[in-house]
């Protein structure tokens, strides 16, 4: 564990080492939460929380170095398998990255044996620690490379880099060996082939010769000689880090005090030098050399491949001021040298301190000089000032800029080239022409700025030149930006990145006349005086070219804008965005907010071509989007917004349609310099296409009464061409009502165009349903000559008004419709007619027509002979009836609506109306009797009433009045009949009043006449007076026989209700029969039989034979609510001793009768009449016909002698209906007589006598 603690500790120095160089040195972060020590000390700090507090250390391995040696161990104790894996995976791949770069590090031989022998320490651990079968070893070590190469990129950054042309990302080791490839010099698969061995050794091969194998690979590489003594003996033990450390240190200060002793300022491996002439002058082919102080250098030439850093501070090498001005550089090759000679140059900083080259305004050519194919690369911290001509001059290599490289303060540029510079980044200014000049330049980073011409150009004097820009800026140059060349004329210019702009020329100035310019991706070119000055064939599909004051785009050649926009250009002359003396194509991107005094937009004068590109938000004194003064061909989705214009500055300058036109919106809002009628301004150049094809496709700028109009609408006057788009002007078709009405609605106002035929306005003018005659130009004429829809000639170039001619006048004509008398008449009406009276009053027939028809009834006028003979009467004959005049033409055009051909004056049609009066049939008479509930449907059930045309309406029968027949009243006087009368109709709940208890015999049958109604729909009414009879009821007849009883069966309760009644009834001792009842309802009157107040306790109270008189009563049917005329019976129940015979006494009859009634039959000759006859008598009231009363004298004389004497009843008494009731109630309760209470009499006779007066 000791020895992995040691190589652990030497390898996270190296690391440390390493990292430190790849980021720069970057300076510790201002605030650190925790220093280095606290971190290695808590436990809980894991690996890449200690690789990240050292990173922040400005001196790692001092840092390290002053951590307590208890915390390091403890902290080495906690590292697992996979983290010394991934340390030893990090770390080999260092070693090889520095191989590949060069960059030795302070690497003395010493130190690199250190760092192997370290390496190889660390592999024998970290495969001492792999436990596990072969395939779950490889699975490890697959997941750790991954984390490991996840920690370094994490700190490296993201590295690309390109494989037969193609950008290709470093995403693991593997591509990162392809990555560090591309800058070594050697087989980098084949040292890392050699590192591995290490990790792989054989047990039959001694590791210290493996160990030497992989050295000597290293020393090549670094170009250390390589030790050709042979070494025997054991091979001594490693020595630990501090024991190195102390002897590196020791090797280190022995070559620094002899660089003192010397005054050293550069050395080349081990050998230092005083001058840096010599120094390069002992530098091996391929060999390095460090700088250790500012010095003075003299004309240097070779033709090895070298490189240079500074060593220990930043360093200043400064051309020898004896130099002649002829010398050609600092550093260059000998004159006259074979040209094809290659070599590589490398100039760099070096652990953050800088090499700067000061020309000393010396050195003709430049402070680097070469003529032939060598690679120069200027990397971070190179600074090249002061050249008495240019910084470099490389007639035919390439040059390389980097980060951090400044070129400056040159008497000429800063680098000229007849070969290609590659300018990735870095500053180029201050020099007095061009800051690059070559034959091919790529810049893709970096800033090139205020130097005293082009900042980056190619050379005049080299034919098929080529300039390619993906980045960084160009800014502040005396002339232009960026300036392509070429003396064949053939200059290939492609820019997609970077900016352009504050130069005082063009932005971008492509001058060959045969070459290309193409700008894609997102350069922005802004600021500049011209943003783009174009002489080639030049393509723009991305990028911005904005805010430029003398224009954005200058072409006079070819140019073709599919994309990118161009807009906030300004000019004070003409053509804000673009200036066109060539051939300009749009297809797409955007032309905005530029301004200039002509053509905001663009300025042509050349041929311009628009397809699809936007022009918005210009603004020109003419022309805000298009000063056409060229050609000017549109197609496609050529669309240029309308408050943008074209401007066409004289005749003949046009807009040519040179194809199908698809967007949706106006393609251009046209301004010509004069508005002449008749001048071309668009003129349709595709597919045999017409003006009226494309002609709203575009505007005319609004001015007076101008407009665009197609030439193949015009007629021969106007002289324009069918496939023109001419300015034309409208003249207004205007319609007149021609009458004061506001109700008239005439069509809008029409527009007749200059040399154009022209129609009438299709619309018929509305004044109700007032007839339109036509139109006239002549407000008085009686004539129209003109009709809706008519044609107008081409010739009428003038404000037309046109007048409504209205039938004013309508016949109305009075139609015989089936009349049998009468006369049809007409008459005319007028609207001024109408107006005076308010309308027009539609005649009576009566005094006008006189139409009349038998068996119908006139009932007015309808204006629709389809509603005839079916009641809708539109103009009652019992009606006023005014009609509008509007309304009478209304009813001419439903009329006349079906009729060919219309007459000047409408014509109404009335036809009379007729109305068949209904009849009302009865079927029968009814007969109802007595007493009985008669309603008003059973008095209407036998009536039925019919219209002609309204069919059967029986429903609507009414009862309007009853008359009464008329009747005897009690006293023997006689009465009139009433009548009832209902204007409306009687009631359902009103009742034909039967004279219940109020009919004489003799009244019977009463017969009453009922008068029926019906009205149809018409208004026609019919009446029918009817019969209807009402029978006198008889009262109800009770027989009933005495009974007899024993004093035991009384006393024993054995008289009861049931034994009386139901065996009375039962042995027919006691019967009931109704004249009535027993016709229409058998064997109901017998069931409602019943006895009076009968009260069984008497019978119990008997102790001696007596009698009781009962009372037995029966109603019929023959009244309200079924409640008719009641008769009363007596018998006596006789209570015997048991054995004793009672003789039965005969029934005796009351009549009572007055002398009315008595005279009826007192003269009859009775034995003359036949029974049919008597049996007739005896029924009108008096005593039948045989009677003892008219028979026996004696018997007369008695009755007869009470009315010849004077004598008169004491009391009449009379009784209502409801009286009737009362009586029957009070017998109810107190019962006949004084058979239930001693005074029932006299109470009856007091209640009953109070009520009579």
């Amino acid at each position: 564990m000791k020895r992995c603690r040691r190589a652990f500790m030497i390898l996270a120095v190296s690391l440390l080492l390493a990292a430190c160089a790849s980021i720069s040195c970057k300076a510790q972060e201002e605030e650190v939460k925790r220093t280095l020590e606290d971190v290695l000390a808590d436990e809980t700090s894991t690996f890449e929380d200690a690789m990240k507090s050292l990173y922040q250390e400005s001196e790692p391995v001092t840092a390290l170095e002053n951590v307590e040696e208890e915390v390091k161990n403890s902290f080495y104790d906690r590292l697992s398998a996979a983290e010394q894996y991934q340390l030893t995976i990090l770390y080999k791949y260092e070693l090889l990255s520095r191989a590949a770069k060069h960059e030795e590090k302070g690497y003395t031989k010493e130190q690199l044996d250190e760092v192997l022998m370290t390496y190889q320490t660390l592999t024998q651990v970290q495969k001492e620690s792999e436990i596990g079968e072969e395939i779950q070893v490889k699975e490890q070590h697959r997941l750790w490379e991954k984390e490991a190469f996840q920690f370094m990129e994490n700190n490296v950054g993201n590295l690309i880099y390109y494989q037969e042309e193609e950008e290709k990302h470093v995403t693991d080791f593997v591509s990162y060996a392809q990555y560090l490839q591309n800058t070594a010099d050697f087989s980098i698969e084949d040292l890392l082939t050699e590192l591995d061995s290490l990790e792989t050794i054989p047990p039959d091969l001694d590791p210290e010769k493996v160990l030497e194998k992989v050295k000597r690979r290293f020393y090549e590489i670094y170009g250390i000689p390589a030790e050709t003594e042979s070494k025997t003996g054991p091979v001594a033990e490693p020595k630990s880090v501090k024991d190195r450390k102390f002897e590196r240190a020791e090797k280190q200060a022995e070559k620094e005090m002899e660089a003192m002793r010397i005054n050293a300022v550069a050395r080349v491996g081990d050998t230092y030098y005083k001058t840096f002439d010599a120094a390069f002058a002992a530098l091996p082919p391929g060999g390095t050399m460090y700088v250790l102080k500012d010095c003075i250098a003299g004309h240097n030439v070779t033709t090895k491949s070298f490189t240079i850093y500074p060593e220990g501070q930043n360093v200043t090498v400064t051309a020898d001021p004896n130099l002649k001005w002829e010398s050609a550089g600092i550093l260059a090759v000998p004159t006259g040298v074979d040209k094809n000679i290659s070599g590589t140059w490398t100039l760099s900083g070096n652990n953050g301190y800088t090499l700067t080259i000061d020309g000393n305004r010396k050195c003709s050519s430049g402070i680097l000089s070469s003529l032939c194919k060598i690679t120069i690369n200027l990397k971070n911290g190179v600074r090249l000032r002061n050249g008495a001509a240019n910084g470099v001059w490389n007639s035919l290599g390439t040059t390389n800029i980097y980060k951090d490289v400044l070129i400056y303060n040159n008497l000429h540029a800063g680098i000229a080239s007849q070969g290609t510079i590659n300018m990735y980044d870095g500053e180029i200014y201050g020099n007095a022409t061009n800051g690059i000049r070559a034959k091919v330049v790529n810049v893709a980073g970096g800033q090139v700025h205020h130097n005293g011409s082009a900042g980056v150009q190619t050379q005049w004097a080299d034919n098929s030149t080529a300039i390619t820009i993906t980045g960084g800026s160009i800014y502040s140059n005396a002339t232009d930006g960026v300036a392509a060349y070429a003396s064949n004329e053939v200059c290939t210019t492609n820019i997609s990145g970077g900016k352009i702009y504050s130069n005082n020329q063009a932005g971008v100035r492509s001058q060959a006349s045969s070459g290309t310019l193409k700008l894609s991706g997102d350069p922005n070119i802004f600021q500049n005086a011209t943003g783009i000055i174009n002489l080639s064939a030049a393509t723009m599909s991305g990028g911005a070219v904005y805010e430029n004051f003398n224009g954005g785009i200058h072409t006079s050649k070819s140019f073709t804008m599919t994309g990118g926009s161009v807009y906030g250009n300004t000019s004070e002359k003409n053509g804000g965005g673009i200036y066109n003396s060539g051939s300009l194509f749009l297809s797409g991107g955007e032309i905005s907010s530029n301004r200039g005094t002509f053509g905001g937009g663009i300025y042509n004068i050349g041929t311009l071509g628009l397809n699809k590109t936007a022009i918005v938000n210009n603004t020109a004194r003419a022309g805000s989007a298009v000063y056409q003064n060229g050609i000017m061909n549109v197609s496609g989705e050529a669309w240029i917004e309308e408050n943008n214009d074209v401007y066409l500055p004289e005749v003949g300058k046009v807009i040519t349609v040179t194809g199908p036109l698809t967007s949706k919106k106006t393609v251009a809002l046209i301004t010509p310099s004069a508005y002449t009628l008749g001048r071309t301004c668009v003129r349709a150049s595709y597919n045999k296409e017409k003006g009226s094809g494309v002609y709203q496709k575009f505007n005319l700028s609004p001015h007076a009464f101008y407009l665009l109009r197609p030439g193949d609408y015009q007629s021969g006057g106007a002289d324009t061409a069918d496939t023109d788009v001419v300015i034309s002007r409208a003249y207004t078709i205007h319609y007149e009502g021609n009458y004061d009405d506001d109700r008239i609605r005439v069509p809008k106002d029409g527009k007749k165009y200059w040399y154009e035929t022209t129609t009438i306005s299709r619309e018929v003018p509305y004044f109700e349903s007032i007839g339109f005659k036509g139109w006239s130009r002549k407000p008085e004429a009686a004539s129209a000559a003109y009709q809706p829809g008519d044609a107008l000639s081409a010739a009428y170039n003038e404000e037309l008004v046109f007048y409504a001619l209205w039938k004013m006048e309508v016949k109305v004509i009075y139609v015989n419709n089936g009349a049998d008398s009468g006369t049809s008449r007409s008459e005319y009406v007028t609207l001024k007619e109408c107006r005076e009276n308010n309308g027009y009053e539609v005649r009576k027939n009566t005094n006008y027509t006189r139409f009349s028809r038998k068996g119908y009834s006139f009932m007015g006028w309808t204006n629709d002979e389809k509603e005839i003979g079916k009641g809708d009467v539109k103009f009652p004959e019992s009606k006023k009836n005014i009609v509008t005049f509007e309304e009478l033409c209304r009813i001419s055009g439903d009329q006349q609506k079906d009729i060919v051909g219309e007459s000047d004056i409408p014509e109404v049609k009335m036809f009379s109306m007729w109305n068949a009066i209904p009849k009302i049939t009865a079927n029968g008479v009814r007969t109802f009797y007595e007493g009985t509930d008669v309603t008003k449907e059973m008095l209407l059930s036998n009536i039925k009433a019919f219209d002609n045309e309204d069919g059967d309406i029986t429903e609507n029968v009414r009862i309007i009045s009853i008359k009464y027949a008329d009747r005897n009243s009690p006293d023997g006087t006689k009465h009139k009949g009433e009548r009832t009368v209902w204007e409306k109709g009687m009631s359902s709940d009103e009742k034909l009043d039967t004279w219940f208890l109020q009919m004489e015999k003799g009244d019977s049958p009463a017969i009453h006449r009922i008068t029926y109604a019906v009205t149809d729909s018409a208004g026609a009414e019919a009446v029918l007076e009817w019969t209807v009879k009402v029978r006198f009821n008889e009262f109800p007849v009770i027989e009933a026989a005495d009974r007899y009883f024993t004093l035991e069966e009384a006393q024993t309760g054995k008289i009861t209700e049931e034994e009386i009644r139901q065996y009375a009834l039962k042995t027919g001792r006691m019967k009931a029969s109704d004249q009535e009842d027993d016709a229409l309802y058998p064997g109901s009157i017998q069931e409602k039989l019943k006895l009076v107040d009968f009260r069984p306790e008497e019978f119990l109270e008997f102790k001696k034979p007596g009698y009781v008189v009962l009372t037995c009563s029966v109603q019929d049917s023959m009244g309200p609510g079924g409640a008719g005329k009641e008769t009363l019976r007596q018998f006596t129940v006789h209570i015997l001793e048991d054995g004793e015979i009672i003789k039965p006494e005969g029934p005796k009859y009351v009549r009572f009768i007055n002398r009315e009634n008595y005279e009826k039959n007192a003269y009859l000759e009775a034995e003359n009449l036949s029974a049919f006859k008597k049996e007739s008598l005896n029924q009108n009231g008096g005593l039948q016909v045989d009677s003892r009363w008219y028979r026996n004298p004696e018997y007369k004389e008695l009755i007869s002698g009470l009315w010849e004497k004077g004598r008169t009843a004491e009391k009449v008494w009379n009784f209502s209906q409801g009286d009737v009731g009362k009586v029957k109630e009070y017998i109810n309760t107190h019962g006949i007589g004084n058979s239930k209470e001693k005074n029932a009499l006299t109470r009856f006779l007091r209640q009953f006598d109070s009520q009579n007066h």
